[in-house]
């Protein structure tokens, strides 16, 4: 079971990174994609932090993610500067693609497909 601290540092992981992905819509992040940071995850030994997403208008979700762990540094970066009070060291950070969100996303997608279509019908 995790500390409350380690709850904590979870919790703000993911709040900072959803503000920096605010910021950087149409920079470096297409803005017709919806990228959203929904769980954070340090480990153990504080050396490691990921970053769950939900990437929604795009093609192939997973070569986003991808993109996102190749530029890793560049993010990891961007958050010790939020971190920096809160941290000793800055964890290094991956991305996974949140599988559970996508579904959502999907399920919300079809949902909306048929109510359009039993409109049209009356």
């Amino acid at each position: 079971m995790q500390s409350l601290r380690h709850q904590r540092l979870n919790k703000l992981i993911q709040e900072f990174f959803a503000e920096i992905l605010e910021q950087e819509r149409g920079k470096s992040i297409h803005p017709d994609l919806v990228i959203t940071a929904t769980e954070a995850r340090l480990n153990d030994k504080k050396t490691l932090a990921t970053i769950f997403l939900a990437v929604s208008n795009a093609d192939n979700p997973q070569q986003v993610i991808d993109e996102f762990n190749r530029t890793s540094k560049y993010w990891r970066r961007r958050l010790s500067e939020k971190l920096r009070y809160h941290l000793r060291r800055m964890p290094d950070v991956r991305f996974k693609l949140d599988e559970g969100a996508q579904r959502y996303l999907r399920i919300d997608e079809l949902l909306e497909q048929d109510r359009k279509k039993r409109e049209s019908n009356q």
